[in-house]
């Protein structure tokens, strides 16, 4: 981008000469044809605006290659020269799922960093996930701890499991599995009450291998952990559909946790 700042009506101009096969892409034609005037040859809303809708719309799909420079402009822009701390959140996301097609973990980790930094908690969440999984970083579970603390404080889900699975594992301290059991369960909630599912495959698996692998809750109701097995499956699914970041042998581990209930609620017959 050659443009000092993406204005209105230099925004207008790129849309109208976008490359990318419009029949594929319904959605994001609509979003321009709502967003744009003709007449004046300007968008009709705050170009961090626009770039808000642009990233969730065709969440099925691959973002066409030509809007993300776009993306990335308007974003630097929000957040470099208009101070909008939402936007360095948004660019940690752009550079980390693949479904913009340009992942990049350094980016992603530096960006999470400066949205910690602006105080937005899931940008804490985000960078002690990162922490917790050497994500474009090395590992450091005390950095991992402290920015998973701070998203926890707001019941943000991927801080809570992710803090879950540091008592689970006894990453920093030892091993605490009713601690971990209470994180599940309360991510679990938080969630629900959020109506946020993005990282609700990877909470009901780890909920149904505490009591099938660790004999943890062991009064838990069997067929009320097959819908969880089922939910984890389903949202798993989903989120490769949407090109979301996928746990690392998250589907392995559903289905072996899969084939050991659907085993102990046949010997119960």
């Amino acid at each position: 981008m050659d443009h000092e700042f993406l204005d209105h009506r230099q925004l207008y101009s790129l849309l109208m000469d976008a490359q990318y096969p419009f029949s594929s892409y319904p959605a994001i034609n609509q979003l321009i044809l709502e967003n744009t005037d003709d007449e004046k040859e300007e968008v009709t809303c705050p170009p961090i605006a626009f770039a808000t809708k642009l990233l969730s719309t065709e969440p099925g799909q691959y973002l066409p290659d030509y809007f993300f420079p776009i993306l990335d402009k308007i974003l630097r822009d929000a957040y470099y020269q208009l101070g909008e701390k939402e936007a360095v959140y948004q660019l940690a996301i752009l550079y980390y799922y693949p479904r913009y097609k340009h992942v990049n973990l350094e980016k992603a980790f530096k960006y999470a960093q400066l949205a910690a930094k602006e105080g937005l908690f899931h940008g804490n969440s985000l960078l002690g996930y990162f922490y917790l999984h050497g994500i474009g970083c090395s590992l450091d579970y005390n950095k991992a701890f402290l920015q998973l603390s701070k998203g926890a404080y707001v019941r943000d889900p991927l801080a809570l499991y992710s803090l879950a699975d540091m008592y689970k594992y006894g990453y920093c301290f030892p091993v605490d599995l009713p601690v971990a059991y209470a994180l599940y369960n309360n991510a679990k909630e938080a969630m629900t009450e959020n109506e946020d599912f993005s990282y609700a495959s990877e909470i009901s698996y780890r909920l149904v291998d505490l009591s099938i692998n660790y004999a943890f809750e062991a009064e838990a109701d069997p067929f009320d952990l097959l819908n969880l097995i089922q939910e984890a499956e389903y949202y798993y699914y989903r989120k490769r559909f949407f090109k979301r970041p996928v746990e690392e042998g998250l589907l392995e581990n559903i289905l072996e946790a899969r084939k050991k209930l659907t085993a102990f609620i046949e010997n119960l017959f």
